[in-house]
């Protein structure tokens, strides 16, 4: 007869089964279940070359296939402990890269079941380095933003820093992939007016900051160029608001300049308003997918400098346009098709990655947004010719641009 009792059957000699498990190993004199791992390894299936080849050249090694006695065979082999980076492929042939302080295998075993609903996982490569987990974050960026800008265009799954989310998103639960879908396609005839803002709660914490800002000269000037991004750029903006995306007035200051205002998603600022505190001089820096930015001339026809990635968390796409003034914005925003593209892409992108929280969340002005959203329902916008061509300046090119 068979114990019902765990001890007792290892005593007996007979191997411990639990309801998931398929069969049992022998661990430390032993035997426990070990659960299967969910995902399923096609036989046909190979690594795709180029994925092999950006791998050697980047420091991988051979593939692993992801099974449950090829990750034990591996963790045997390095004797339990094998920290560093790993590159997974899966059936699509997509890639992820990512990282382990202690054991890669222990990160792949967890990515093998997270992933499931959007990647049958196939295999990794390993990359041994002992660092610290900074220094190991750091490697990964770099080597995440390489193969996103690799010509084998792979796509990379990545979230926290590839320049596109794979997959689901949280933003999904509350808009419908079809309805982003349609916004990127046409932001003007999807717009829905709206009154008011929410965030009413903030209203009476942010006052003091907006009656600073209406004194402002070019009070109208900057809500109307907001208005302008917002019509265009931000997806929903009436119904996303605050949730999604804020606003707040004024920013940081120093000796020398001064946040005026700006837009923010997802813990990344989109836009922003820039004062030089001596000449009054107001620059405009808005975020941008690069891949989408119009030709050289005319970059240079609408005056636009890039000065290219400015966060580590833009994703390798992020390119920033600084224009010399707020007509200079305005213009090029009312008349590039690619620019509108650019703009709105990356804003889309940045949206995917989750809510507003923390400061830029308390920080919201409320007035400012209702200002923002009321000048967007009376903006006459039209559609303009995109041209989205790949455009990268060459360097030293802007020295003498806004003088």
């Amino acid at each position: 007869m068979t114990p019902r009792c765990p001890r007792l059957r290892r005593a007996a000699g007979h191997p411990y089964r639990d309801r998931k498990s398929t069969k049992a190993v022998v661990v430390c004199g032993y035997r426990r279940a070990v659960p299967q791992l969910p995902n399923s390894i096609e036989p046909n299936w190979t690594p795709g070359p180029k994925v092999a080849q950006w791998a050697k050249k980047h420091g991988f090694g051979d593939p692993v296939p992801a099974t449950d006695s090829d990750f034990r065979a591996f963790s045997k082999a390095h004797g339990g402990a094998a920290p560093g980076l790993y590159l997974w492929g899966d059936s699509e042939h997509r890639i992820y890269i990512g990282i382990a302080t202690q054991h890669v295998v222990k990160r792949m075993r967890s990515h093998v079941k997270e992933f499931l609903p959007v990647s049958n996982i196939q295999n990794f490569r390993y990359r041994p380095m002992a660092k610290t987990s900074a220094e190991l974050r750091e490697v990964e960026r770099k080597l995440v933003h390489k193969a996103v800008e690799d010509s084998s265009n792979f796509v990379v799954m990545n979230r926290e820093h590839a320049a596109v989310i794979v997959g689901d998103s949280v933003l999904d639960d509350v808009m419908s992939q079809a309805d982003q879908a349609a916004w990127l396609e046409d932001p003007i005839s999807t717009w829905r007016s709206s009154s008011s803002s929410q965030a009413v709660d903030r209203a009476a914490a942010a006052e003091k900051a907006w009656r600073k800002f209406e004194k402002r000269s070019d009070k109208a000037d900057i809500v109307e160029a907001v208005a302008l991004y917002a019509r265009l750029c931000i997806p929903y903006a009436p119904q996303t608001v605050y949730d999604w995306w804020v606003i707040t007035c004024p920013g940081w200051k120093n000796k020398d300049f001064e946040r005026v205002c700006t837009v923010n998603m997802a813990f990344l600022e989109l836009l922003w308003f820039v004062e030089d505190r001596k000449s009054g001089k107001l620059t405009v820096s808005v975020g941008t997918d690069k891949n989408f930015l119009p030709t050289l001339w005319s970059t240079v026809q609408l005056r636009m400098f890039p000065i290219g990635q400015q966060h580590q968390s833009g994703g390798s796409y992020e390119e920033v346009i600084q224009f010399a003034s707020i007509a200079d914005f305005k213009d090029a925003l009312t008349r590039s098709g690619a620019l509108r593209r650019g703009a709105a892409r990356f804003a889309l992108n940045r949206m995917r990655r989750g809510k507003v929280g923390g400061r830029y969340m308390s920080s919201h002005s409320p007035q400012l947004a209702n200002a923002v959203l009321d000048r967007a329902n009376e903006l006459n916008v039209k559609p303009v010719e995109e041209k989205s061509l790949k455009t990268r300046l060459p360097k030293g090119w802007f020295k003498n641009f806004f003088r």
